[in-house]
């Protein structure tokens, strides 16, 4: 009897990252400058945004008393939003993504790029997420972040 070989055994179980874009010239000269903007998706997306990532996969601290009044701005909520391993795996291979598309969109002569992350309501996980990436880009980017929907309460949204 003849066995079929294992169709994965050849592929490696690294996760895959995004090798360093090409450095863009000046990054942090000119105009050029990112947007980065939480939302909730209940609310609508962001009409401007060039690259939208729904972080709804994510655990959300809504859930947990303690922390459902609280934003993603609140030390607790981030805590727990980026001590997740789900967390911590998505965010690096996202931030590996933006850092090396980022010289693409200077080279191709964008002034901003707008970069929405969207949860459910726009108060937790999106916070979170949103504020770690600013704070991560500004390094190499002038950044702006916006937390669109972070003061919203809505509990239910008529979709009729």
């Amino acid at each position: 009897t003849q066995t079929k070989p294992n169709k994965n055994q050849n592929q490696t179980t690294k996760p895959w990252t995004f090798p360093a874009g090409p450095p863009a010239q000046n990054a942090t000269a000119g105009n050029f400058h990112v947007e980065v903007v939480s939302f909730g998706f209940k609310y609508g997306l962001p009409i401007d945004a060039d690259i939208v990532m729904d972080v709804r996969f994510l655990p959300n601290p809504y859930y947990d008393p303690k922390l459902k009044n609280k934003t993603g701005l609140d030390k607790p909520v981030y805590d727990y939003v980026m001590k997740q391993p789900v967390t911590e795996k998505f965010y690096s291979h996202f931030i590996s993504l933006l850092r090396y598309v980022m010289p693409g969109y200077q080279k191709e002569g964008k002034s901003t790029v707008t970069i929405a992350i969207g949860c459910t309501g726009g108060q937790h996980r999106s916070v979170a997420i949103a504020q770690r990436i600013a704070d991560d880009l500004t390094a190499d980017y002038t950044v702006h972040v916006q937390h669109r929907d972070v003061n919203k309460r809505k509990e239910t949204v008529n979709r009729s």
